[in-house]
Formats: structure tokens, sequence, C-alpha cells
């Protein structure tokens, strides 16, 4: 039984939204290296906003370096959570080697 006083553990995918949401933000007005920074975290805790956003990032090059292995990496993350976008993407990179 948990007290009130114990802190259960943070379920997967469980992040400060708010650093999220000031991620989406930097991303919309152009500030890439801002949103890499804002979202890694995010990205690392299993949010898959903040994974399909960097994985976008990673292809483009926007506010890091270009980096396809980044890219699939991030792709994958998502997909391992259940995203039916980032799957596809995937099916069709592979489609392409």
């Amino acid at each position: 039984m948990i007290s009130p006083t114990d802190s259960p553990e943070p379920s997967p995918g469980s992040t400060d939204h708010s650093q999220r949401d000031a991620g989406l933000r930097a991303f919309a007005r152009g500030e890439y290296a801002l949103a890499a920074e804002l979202l890694l975290p995010c990205a690392e805790a299993g949010e898959v906003k903040a994974q399909l956003l960097l994985a976008r990032m990673y292809y483009a090059g926007n506010g890091v370096t270009a980096d396809p292995a980044r890219y699939q990496y991030w792709l994958e993350r998502a997909a391992a959570c259940g995203d039916k976008s980032a799957r596809a993407k995937l099916k069709r990179l592979q489609g392409t080697r």
C-alpha cells in the first residue's frame, strides 16, 4: 500500500507536458535548436509527439545535423510506443534499402 508521502514511479511516457509544449511552440516559431533541447528529454521519456518531431528534425536537419540513423532511431522509438505513422514511415524507409 502506498502512503500519501510515497511518490509512485512515473509511468513510461509520462513527462512534463509543459516542457513538451514549449518545445512544440519553439519548433513552430522556427527556433529549432531550442526545440531540440526541450524535446529531447521528453522523447527519451517516451513522449511520442516529441519522438516524431525529433525524427522530423533529424530528417531535415532543423536545429540538429541531418542524420538518417537518428531519424530512424526516433521513428523506431515512436513505433515501439504504438504510433502508426511512425510504423508506416519505417516500412517505407526499409523498402528503399
